[in-house]
């Protein structure tokens, strides 16, 4: 049956939307026949047009329908009657009124989660009626393959629909995720109710209608209003033909004709009419074939050649259909399991799985999803992802409509990632190096090394706390520092070394090596300690013993060698002065001087009595007077709140600025040196900088001892040493002590 357009046949029923929606709702009623809902609605198309149809009767029938559902007045299953009958009339009446060419083609869909297409169904026979190629991609079509579809057959539009039910997010997110992914000149409409808020916030490159009138002028006004004759139904057949032969009839010689009988000439024209609207009809059979041709072809690329095995299950679980992929999961031909249950070829250990899926879908006609395996002719069971959606009705039983696709690699990777961290608790939970893994905000896993190093009774003590919370507050800037080169990196950093504190507040001295993870599927940091605190308390007390070493020998030197060159001294000033010759005793003398001077500078060396007397300020100032003094060095040395130092603080400082003291007077060809230490707010941080030559970083050898012994000093305190230079601007050393109490760095000085 062909669809006769309004424009042809006129408005031939008296009544209105509204009144033929109450005669529709009463085809509806229970125990109502699917060929009774048929015959109704494909009368009233053929008494309105299907223009008339889709764009006044089409609106009014699923208000009318979907209130009356939404009130309880109408069964789930005769709203679906309705929609699965519309949706077979309607497309019936497109077949027969496709135009034989087109002004544009078009792409209609909707998003995934949208599963109402009725309104989709009148846009596309809107705009086909008005001589545009609409392309149905079907429901919930992933932007992917919209944008694939597009690149493939010339798409100009594509046009999507949502209805109320959807989500707004879902709909607007699909909504940008389809503008930015399409070409630049590839338009977008949007309709339905579901996207009716972007008549109040518009989105750049997007057109949104609200009737199907508004969609058909917006594409006569795009394609500049040029439009297609339809396919013209069986009256307007009957007018052409009667023109043509009536036009032959008047160019014609009729002098024979008008000699026979009126009822036979009448009998003749009748018969040439009926010859040219056979003609006319052959024609138009012709071209709808070439359109069927063109349409199978284009359903053979879509269906049979997908990337996605596609197959249709009856009731009774038995194949119907399937397309080439399916057929290749299977490694069967098509052939071999039509008509068979697909339950057949399901892993036995999956089939509970489909079994259910089958139950929830029937049950809820919500699309639904699984994982399960497909036995394979000769091959090891293919993992696929099952995507289901209902179909058919409940009359004649509902059939499913699944789409496979293969996640065999995926299964794969996923085994592997689970094996892998599988390996990686049982590394970490016997590791005896404590490891922790956090975000850069909270800690989200401990193993039971660094429960005890914490010194917490379980991991729920740790777990969700702030990370740096554990850091001693003078070590979280570097730790912090530290933790974003890891991840900026991707990777471990060079091993450092800072403080965290116990849970009971007391301070830990560790080894810290930080890497850059990913902990359940998110980027994370994992940290390995080593707790290397008693090995500083024993460094400590070496160096109290050595300190205190030195300055035993300092004071065995200046009393014991000291007095005896002053002793010597004495005696000798003590002779008369002509008991020695001139010349040698003044040599003698001299000598004497020396050794009391090297005896000085021995014990000076060895311990600055000036560092406990007066204090680090004083013993910095004397020691550039002695040591810059003799190569006329300028120098300025500002050190305040030397109080908040420990003597054994002090003293560390006091050989970091003799080393490097020692470095520019050989090395550094510098005029100025300039002294400096402040109290933080958690350290003492003390600087020494010279305007000199500098150096290359990594161009000093491996053994220059007096920069690692600067660093050396530094980390036994508990702080740090940083060298910084470069060539032609001098050389910077910065030294950071945490102000912990005497109680804690002091050393044995007696």
């Amino acid at each position: 049956m062909k669809a006769l357009p309004a424009s042809t046949i006129g408005k031939l029923s008296p009544s209105g939307p509204e009144d033929d929606a109450k005669r529709l709702l009463a085809c509806l009623t229970p125990g109502a026949a699917r060929s009774a809902v048929e015959h109704h609605l494909a009368d009233l198309i053929q008494a309105v047009g299907l223009a008339d149809f889709v764009e006044q009767r089409l609106p009014a029938f699923n208000r009318a329908v979907g209130d009356a559902w939404a009130g309880g007045r109408l069964g789930t299953h005769a709203e679906h009657l309705y929609t699965s009958v519309v949706q077979a009339v309607v497309q019936g009446h497109l077949l027969a009124c496709q135009p034989s060419q087109f002004q544009s083609r078009i792409l209609l869909t909707t998003p995934p989660g949208e599963l109402h297409g009725l309104g989709l169904l009148a846009v596309q026979a809107a705009l086909t009626l008005h001589g545009a190629d609409c392309f149905s991609l079907g429901l919930q079509t992933p932007v992917s393959e919209v944008v694939q579809a597009v690149k493939d057959w010339d798409i100009t539009l594509v046009a999507i629909s949502a209805s109320v039910v959807l989500r707004p997010d879902v709909a607007a997110t699909y909504l940008m995720a389809l503008r930015h992914a399409l070409p630049k000149g590839c338009r977008i409409w949007a309709g339905g109710e579901g996207y009716a808020w972007l008549s109040a916030s518009p989105v750049a490159g997007v057109k949104s209608f609200q009737s199907i009138p508004q969609a058909v002028k917006a594409w006569q006004t795009m394609t500049n209003g040029l439009k297609t004759p339809l396919a013209p139904g069986p009256q307007v057949l009957r007018r052409q033909a009667d023109a043509r032969v009536r036009t032959e009839a008047s160019q014609a010689a009729s002098g024979e004709q008008a000699l026979l009988p009126e009822a036979l000439q009448k009998m003749l024209y009748e018969l040439h009419v009926h010859q040219i609207e056979l003609e006319m009809q052959n024609e138009e059979l012709r071209q709808t074939q070439d359109r069927l041709d063109a349409e199978r072809e284009r359903y053979f690329e879509l269906y049979d050649l997908a990337p996605v095995g596609y197959c249709t299950i009856s009731p009774k679980g038995l194949i119907v259909k399937a397309n080439l992929t399916f057929a290749s999961m299977l490694r069967r031909a098509k052939t071999t399991f039509y008509g068979r249950a697909l339950s057949r070829f399901i892993l036995p250990q999956d089939q509970d799985a489909f079994y259910l899926l089958r139950q929830r879908i029937v049950q809820t006609h919500v699309a639904q999803e699984c994982d399960l395996r497909l036995v394979m002719a000769g091959g090891a069971p293919t993992w696929v992802h099952v995507q289901a959606i209902v179909a058919g009705n409940e009359e004649d039983g509902w059939c499913l409509r699944l789409a496979l696709s293969d996640i065999t690699e995926l299964k794969r990777v996923q085994n592997d990632l689970i094996d892998s961290e599988h390996r990686y608790r049982i590394l970490t939970e016997s590791a005896p190096a404590p490891l922790l893994v956090h975000d850069r905000k909270q800690i989200l896993y401990v193993n039971p090394a660094a429960i005890r190093m914490f010194g917490a009774r379980s991991e729920t003590e740790l777990l969700g706390t702030q990370t740096f919370n554990r850091v001693q507050p003078d070590f979280r800037e570097v730790s912090q520092q530290m933790t974003k080169l890891s991840v900026l990196q991707r990777g471990a950093v060079p091993m450092y070394e800072h403080k965290v504190l116990k849970l009971d507040g007391s301070p830990l001295v560790v080894e810290v090596h930080s890497a850059s993870i990913i902990y359940d599927g998110a980027p994370a940091v994992q940290v390995a300690m080593n707790d290397v605190t008693e090995h500083r308390d024993f460094e400590k007390r070496q160096l109290g013993a050595i300190e205190n070493e030195r300055k035993r020998i300092s004071r065995e030197v200046h009393d014991q060698i000291g007095q005896v060159f002053t002793a010597i001294k004495l005696i000798l000033q003590s002779l008369p002065r002509d008991a020695l010759p001139k010349a040698p005793g003044s040599d003698i003398m001299q000598a004497l001087e020396m050794g009391i001077a090297a005896t000085r500078k021995i014990t000076a060396e060895l311990r600055p009595r000036i560092l406990d007397d007066l204090g680090l300020a004083v013993a910095l100032k004397d020691l550039c007077e002695h040591m810059l003094g003799v190569v006329n060095l300028d120098f300025d040395i500002d050190v305040d709140a030397q109080e908040a130092l420990d003597p054994s603080q002090a003293l560390s400082l006091f050989r970091i600025a003799q080393e490097a003291l020692t470095n520019v007077v050989k090395h550094a060809a510098a005029a100025h040196v300039s002294i400096g230490g402040r109290r933080g707010q958690h350290a003492y941080e003390f600087r020494i900088q010279d305007n000199g030559q500098g150096f290359m970083a990594g161009t000093t050898r491996a053994d220059a001892m007096g920069l690692i012994s600067m660093q050396e000093r530094a980390r036994i305190m508990g702080g740090r040493c940083t060298i910084e230079s470069s060539l032609k601007q001098g050389t910077l050393v910065e030294v950071v002590l945490p102000l912990n109490g005497a109680h804690e760095h002091e050393l044995t000085a007696d």
